[in-house]
């Protein structure tokens, strides 16, 4: 009986201490993740340049005053084939600004005109989309066009005659 005992006592002993043998700890798995807005197919008809000629015969005359600018040359920049998950297309402008008027683009031809900056605005609101200006196109039939312009412009006057050239990146993101 004394045996048994003996074997009792150990058997709870280890019971008990075992607990404290094998402790165990925990881990949270968390599992994350992002669904976006797909693509559209197709920017600027499959080009990847949209050339916007202001005019090769602008007089230098016309833009002598401070503040003057060249008439607004329209163009469109159309967005198709966006998928039905798509409801936005935002756009977002960059390149180098104006030393003269961080509004305006850089004239950065190789021989430009004196005193001229490229201006780039909204057709509709004439707002003017400088340096990381953004707009929102909402997307219906698969597509959205954003209808924009630009214009030659003088802060200072006194314009000389020269060529007139600026990049402009046009970047998109879909919602």
């Amino acid at each position: 009986m004394k045996k048994c005992l003996c074997y009792l006592t150990a058997s709870i002993s280890a019971v008990l201490f075992a607990g404290n043998i094998y402790a165990a700890e925990s881990v949270s798995i968390n599992v994350t993740g992002k669904v976006i807005a797909s693509p559209c197919k197709t920017l600027n008809g499959g080009s990847d340049a949209l050339n916007v000629d202001l005019g090769q015969s602008l007089q230098a005359d016309s833009l002598k005053a401070a503040g003057s600018g060249s008439a607004m040359t329209t163009f469109d920049l159309p967005i198709t084939g966006c998928p039905a998950s798509t409801s936005n297309v935002k756009v977002t402008f960059t390149g180098t600004p104006d030393a003269t008027e961080a509004t305006m683009w850089a004239n950065n031809a190789a021989q430009p005109a004196a005193n001229t900056a490229v201006e780039l605005s909204q057709q509709t609101t004439g707002t003017i989309l400088s340096n990381n200006s953004s707009l929102i196109g909402a997307v219906e039939g698969g597509g959205t066009t954003f209808k924009l312009q630009a214009r030659v412009y003088s802060k200072t006057g006194a314009v000389m005659p020269g060529d007139v050239s600026s990049a402009i990146v046009a970047s998109f993101e879909y919602q």
